[in-house]
């Protein structure tokens, strides 16, 4: 990839992390560009991905899903015995359309999708489990998120039980976990353990904490019915939602 391929797909990411949607999915289709110029079946799954991000956070989930899923298609990943970093990048592929399903109110398509990026992760080499995304524990992760956008946090609940946070790799990926574990907590009534699995992704990674997405969780625990959890303001002035 040249520098200025490089360039956009770092733009691309700080785009996102700021929720400027509309210039993420102008710098997300650069790369795309230049990864389907590459021909690096890799580079062009993971700049798909980052295209149809930038799409279903404008709204666009239909095509969004068909980005991925044509993307993921054309791989050929499905069968045999592909490279294991074309398999993963398969998978992630299949996790990304299988959340943009759930968010727009697709839930037979998003639990197929998800299903078979279980089965594509489950095949991926041992020597990939820990170091590579996703791992069978990073798609579990993604079962979370699937359950509470269609509105299913006991089912969302029962995932988040059965994930060993040990094998998530990073620290970015076991406060993910804990995140849309406190959205299911949150969704189900419980703002107490929300707040508490809210307060144990502020321990793994603090700058989790300080994204678009987690401000708006923690501020609708601020402000919702109910008591307030006793260390809920001080998050919240950290997450930069109250003073």
């Amino acid at each position: 990839m040249h520098l200025n391929d490089t360039s956009a797909a770092t733009g691309r990411t700080a785009f996102l992390q700021l929720n400027q949607d509309g210039m993420a999915w102008v710098a997300a289709d650069r790369a795309l560009t230049a990864a389907n110029r590459s021909g690096d079946p890799i580079t062009v799954g993971a700049a798909s991905r980052s295209v149809a991000i930038a799409m279903r956070r404008q709204g666009h989930h239909h095509g969004a899903v068909d980005l991925l899923t044509r993307t993921a298609l054309g791989l050929a990943a499905d069968t045999g015995e592909p490279d294991p970093d074309v398999l993963s990048v398969y998978a992630a592929l299949l996790c990304t359309a299988a959340y943009s399903c759930a968010q727009n109110g697709q839930r037979a398509q998003a639990l197929d999708l998800i299903g078979e990026a279980e089965q594509a992760a489950a095949r991926l080499p041992d020597a990939n489990r820990r170091g590579r995304l996703p791992t069978p524990a990073n798609v579990a992760v993604y079962r979370i998120g699937i359950h509470t956008t269609l509105g299913e946090p006991g089912i969302a609940l029962n995932h988040a039980r059965t994930v060993d946070h040990h094998l998530l790799p990073t620290p970015e990926r076991q406060a993910r976990y804990r995140i849309d574990t406190a959205r299911a907590w949150e969704q189900f009534g419980r703002p107490t353990q929300a707040v508490q699995t809210l307060l144990a992704a502020e321990r793994i990674a603090p700058q989790e904490i300080s994204r678009p997405s987690v401000a708006t969780l923690v501020s609708g625990l601020l402000y919702g019915p109910g008591p307030t959890p006793t260390e809920l303001r001080a998050l919240a002035v950290r997450a930069g939602v109250a003073r």
